[in-house]
């Protein structure tokens, strides 16, 4: 049985900028439907927004496995000191 490839550094980039924007957008949603529904609807998001976390830290995991010689490679999944996202999740 083959193991399949993982990402490239790039590809980890990637996924991360686009994690960051539907964390955005989906917190956005969150406090939309908060505003004007029950807390049903809001619930919903904050079950999106945890399976999407999960998803993050499980790619931060292997991000650093994947590439342990690039020693920044703990900004790709948080934002913490990235130049390319205005603040923290």
């Amino acid at each position: 049985m083959s193991k399949k490839p993982g990402f490239t550094l790039q590809q980890h980039e990637d996924i991360g900028r686009q994690i960051h924007t539907m964390c955005d957008q989906l917190t956005d949603i969150q406090t939309e439907t908060n505003r004007a529904y029950l807390s049903e609807l809001s619930n919903l998001a904050v079950t999106a927004l945890t399976a999407i976390s999960e998803l993050r830290s499980a790619l931060d995991n292997k991000v650093r496995l994947e590439h342990p010689d690039k020693a920044d490679s703990h900004r790709i999944y948080y934002r913490t000191h990235r130049n390319d996202h205005p603040g923290p999740v």
